[in-house]
């Protein structure tokens, strides 16, 4: 049996972030964790910039009142609609763990004004100068 790839939701607007959301309430309710997690966060990643968030799968599934599945789940679908990164690095030593951080898409939407800002910046520069297709002033 082969493993089913989703097609990525298409966000290109607030309009389609909220039915996003309507859509896929568990990814949701994980991403705003992350998010906010991921705020008072201070892991950097070498090679790489930003700051990433580092927890065990276990403990966003207590954050979450998710069973471990449904995290896995949730988590793949974050990535594939592009709105999270995740990696796994060493931490704590020899310790693998998995290394999360919004993307620009994520945080235009859910993110603080300042982040809003940085956000839009990124996307543009991502797309060559233009904002990627948002609209609604975002």
């Amino acid at each position: 049996m082969s493993k089913k790839v989703e097609a990525a939701y298409p966000i290109e607007s607030e309009r389609d972030f909220k039915a996003w959301r309507l859509m896929y309430p568990g990814a949701s309710a994980l991403l705003s964790e992350i998010v906010f997690h991921w705020r008072g966060s201070t892991i950097r990643v070498k090679g790489k910039g930003g700051h990433w968030t580092v927890y065990p799968i276990s403990t966003w599934c207590d954050r979450t009142g998710f069973n471990l599945r449904k995290v896995e789940r949730e988590l793949r679908r974050l990535v594939v609609d592009g709105l999270i990164e995740r990696e796994r690095h060493p931490f704590e030593g020899r310790t693998l763990r998995t290394f999360i951080r919004p993307t620009p898409l994520a945080l235009l939407y859910l993110g603080r004004p300042p982040e809003k800002a940085a956000a839009k910046a990124a996307l543009a520069a991502q797309n060559g100068g233009t904002d990627g297709g948002t609209v609604g002033g975002i």
